[in-house]
């Protein structure tokens, strides 16, 4: 890694959680090093990390003293090539400080930027699939979506769904399938085989309504590893790669995508204590997580759906759950919005103006 992108990675203890988001998307490795007043590692925050502090309550502005990963995996400079390889493999890493006898890191390999090594950089997104779910009628966004499926209504002069497969694609993923079914040819016209986003592209051709997750049971019986699932009509600007690696470092069956959602309270809560007001909360704001609509499976999920079932996803996380499986939040602090209404439609373009400046 470049020194300057190296030293962009480096913040102190005393840095805020904030600041560690910042060096991680500086340095475009997802993680940052927390360094002493020798330049000596004493630390590492990861963007996994991040997401289960803010899941914890804790606040943008806390010390990262609070989330960080004081004994952390390293190399040193005598360490090859092939070793490092296993060490991606066995610990699901994402980068590797390379670190002097003195305790400094001189160095940073990942396979999320150019590495030492070919081999690295093939397995950064190895075993993975995406499916798009883009066959619904988008009904609460009539007359728009009489001729027009909502996947391909444009926001910022691109489809939505268009912005989606590009954001899969400069996030390492190279396979995508589409589910289609309301005015699916249009989708299937525009998209073709994706040799233009640098994908392939497949269709899994519903011939009656699956819901929300039946069409995963379309999917061809030679797809392994681990399959991404999105709505067609959220705009997100999360790395899909984050996604991916927190599902696989977490063990868990699947992983859900869940946004910090407020609602204010326009009247005073009363509280009750033994029949009497202990106090008026006035005009509070409840927060809750919501579904972001986004999940990562591991492909053993399908085993238990029966081709052509109608099951939406909620339903196959709630069978999980039943089986005992590790069902794990992935907390998104970065921009996302459901295109779902004329509302939500008409504020998705100052949404995406912000994403593209």
């Amino acid at each position: 890694m470049k020194n300057e992108h190296l030293t962009s990675c480096k913040i102190t203890m005393s840095a805020s959680i904030k600041d560690a988001m910042k060096a991680i998307d500086a340095g475009n490795v997802h993680l940052a090093l927390v360094i002493n007043g020798r330049d000596q590692l004493v630390g590492v925050v990861s963007d996994g990390d991040v997401r289960r502090g803010l899941l914890s309550q804790y606040n943008l502005s806390d010390s990262v003293s609070g989330i960080v990963n004081s004994n952390p995996i390293f190399a040193t400079p005598s360490t090859s090539s092939a070793e490092i390889i296993e060490m991606f493999e066995e610990f699901s890493l994402t980068a590797i400080p390379i670190v002097s006898d003195e305790g400094c890191v001189v160095d940073l390999i990942s396979p999320f930027n150019p590495v030492k090594t070919q081999q690295l950089q093939q397995r950064k997104l190895r075993n993975a699939c995406a499916v798009i779910m883009a066959g619904g009628e988008g009904q609460r966004l009539r007359p728009l979506t009489e001729r027009m499926p909502k996947p391909l209504l444009e926001v910022g002069g691109k489809p939505i769904i268009e912005r989606i497969v590009e954001n899969l694609s400069s996030s390492g993923l190279r396979q995508i399938y589409v589910s289609v079914n309301y005015l699916g040819q249009q989708i299937e016209d525009h998209l073709g085989e994706g040799q233009q986003y640098n994908v392939d592209i497949g269709y899994l051709r519903e011939e009656q309504k699956l819901g929300t997750g039946g069409a995963l049971s379309l999917l061809p019986g030679d797809v392994d590893g681990d399959i991404i699932v999105l709505n067609g009509d959220v705009i997100v600007g999360t790395d899909f790669s984050r996604l991916l690696h927190f599902h696989r470092s977490s063990g868990g069956e699947i992983t859900v995508a869940v946004k910090s959602h407020e609602v204010k309270i326009p009247f005073g809560v009363v509280k009750l204590e033994n029949g009497s007001i202990a106090g008026i909360d006035e005009k509070p704001t409840s927060r809750s997580l919501v579904n972001a609509g986004i999940y990562v499976l591991k492909a053993s999920v399908l085993a238990y759906l029966a081709e052509g079932e109608h099951i939406n996803m909620t339903d196959i996380i709630e069978n999980a759950i039943q089986r005992g499986e590790k069902i794990l939040p992935f907390y998104l602090h970065e921009t996302w919005l459901d295109v779902g209404t004329p509302d939500q439609y008409k504020v998705a373009h100052d949404v995406v103006r912000r994403l593209d400046a």
